[in-house]
């Protein structure tokens, strides 16, 4: 395991229910560190299920779904370019 990887995975284990906006997009940040691209997104967006992904008809709902305005939506774009 890579030093410092353990910090990040019991972080991950605590905010992994979080439903508040900052926790979802600490999540997120920690999901891209871990490599858990399907998590980080759905932590993005505020949903619990990884199968569904984001299309143009959701650009309303997501706007007041994604955490920390600008800094959300460019976490989500590093997200869909991996």
């Amino acid at each position: 395991m890579i030093l410092g990887q353990d910090k990040c995975v019991k972080a991950y284990e605590v905010l992994n229910d979080s439903q508040s906006a900052d926790n979802r997009y600490k999540l997120a940040l920690l999901c891209l560190k871990l490599n858990k691209l399907e998590e980080a997104e759905s932590a993005l967006l505020g949903r619990k299920c990884t199968q569904t992904r984001i299309n143009s008809k959701d650009d309303k709902v997501l706007e007041k779904q994604i955490p920390n305005g600008a800094a959300g939506y460019y976490l989500l774009g590093l997200v869909h370019s991996k």
